[in-house]
């Protein structure tokens, strides 16, 4: 069993600290938004409005979300594998908050997690529409 560093305790904490809350206040988007997305921190994540500038301080990378895209299904993602693209995430940030220009194998690496998470809420919501639908016609 691989041991776990300092620095992945304190990102998974952080980001099941963010589903929690994320779980219980957070009000479902709908059509009529422009949409909303996670904004992931080195040290934390937090659901904002795609129209919300976010100026100065800390790095972050923003994974923008669809409006019709539910609360449930994107809390699903985190659970079935997304909290490890949200730590990766996280953790490039760390390493690379200090830098002016961070290297394209992080900047890559920060991508392909967010990819990879956006990825996994489509297939889940793509997963309860066709559910949905088999439901409709029996």
């Amino acid at each position: 069993m691989q041991t776990l560093s300092n620095e992945e305790i304190e990102c998974i904490a952080a980001v099941r600290s963010f589903k929690e809350r994320f779980d219980t206040t957070f009000v479902p988007a709908h059509p009529f938004m422009d949409g909303y997305a996670l904004a992931v921190f080195a040290d934390c994540a937090k659901v904002v409005p795609v129209t919300q500038v976010l100026r100065g301080g800390p790095n972050f990378n923003r994974i923008f979300l669809d409006p019709g895209y539910s609360s449930l299904i994107v809390s699903q993602a985190i659970d079935l594998g997304g909290e490890s693209d949200l730590v990766t995430i996280m953790r490039v940030i760390r390493r690379t908050n200090d830098q002016a220009l961070p290297s394209q194998k992080e900047v890559k690496r920060a991508t392909k997690a967010s990819v990879t998470f956006i990825h996994r809420v489509e297939d889940l919501q793509t997963e309860w529409l066709l559910r949905g639908l088999s439901s409709t016609h029996h």
